[in-house]
């Protein structure tokens, strides 16, 4: 199972997905976490939330047999997601890779937030681009983003019409 980040989509990990030797030695998973690629949005969005959503893909698609428990990759949001979810039920995991994301409460170390809300802060504050179409909407971004990763975040989530296939309302209001 690979759980992409903040920004993401099920897509950021599809280069390491179709890597030979993963594809030979497991069954791979590219999950979109809610508010984020093609997921159901909500209004409400923290880690055990996102982990009972795993849960719940997991056992649509019969993945939560104790003899075959599975391992979770996931970077920064998608990491903690995973380590939620490990917490939660153990006996369904296997192994978890986190990929920059440590395994302590943000709110008791606020200055670890920082980043984050900072690059939430300047999403949310683009709003709506779908008026100036894809290519207006990318130009734009492109010039006002200064951050190239968060430049690059937010031009991986830009849709054809030029919205955003992330929810950064809900994403914001968390």
């Amino acid at each position: 199972m690979f759980l992409h980040g903040l920004f993401g989509k099920s897509q950021s990990f599809r280069f390491l997905a179709k890597n030979r030797l993963v594809q030979e030695n497991f069954t791979v998973h590219l999950v979109d976490l809610r508010n984020h690629g093609s997921s159901d949005w909500h209004a409400h969005m923290d880690y055990k939330s996102m982990a009972n959503d795993l849960l719940d893909y997991l056992h649509k698609h019969g993945l939560t047999e104790k003899e075959k428990p599975v391992s979770l990759v996931g970077h920064s949001m998608g990491g903690k997601t995973a380590l939620t979810f490990a917490c939660a039920f153990p006996d369904i995991v296997h192994q978890i890779v986190s990929l920059d994301a440590a395994p302590v409460d943000r709110l008791q170390h606020p200055h670890l937030n920082f980043t984050t809300e900072e690059m939430i802060n300047q999403a949310f504050a683009i709003g709506d681009l779908r008026h100036l179409g894809y290519d207006g909407a990318r130009k734009h971004i492109e010039a006002s983003v200064e951050d190239p990763i968060l430049r690059s975040a937010l031009l991986f989530n830009l849709s054809a019409d030029g919205g955003w296939d992330c929810n950064l309302a809900a994403i914001h209001d968390n």
